[in-house]
């Protein structure tokens, strides 16, 4: 049983890096780039982050909803 909830917490931690190490990545390809470059520019870089962990609480709140299935 613990065994398990640990997998649950690593599995979890483990798509949250990835989907951030995504984010970063698609932060150089245009669309994305605009809305980063813009926040850059506007020392608004608040907006990206909030972006990013918006992105990251949707996939792990799909991932959490897929583990009730």
């Amino acid at each position: 049983m613990r065994n398990g909830k640990v997998m649950r917490v690593f599995l979890a931690v483990s798509i949250a890096i990835l989907v951030a190490v995504v984010m970063i990545i698609l932060s150089a390809v245009p669309p994305l780039s605009y809305v980063y470059t813009w926040a850059e520019r506007n020392s608004m870089k608040f907006v990206w982050n909030g972006l990013v962990a918006g992105v990251i609480a949707l996939c792990l709140l799909l991932y959490h909803y897929h583990l009730k299935r």
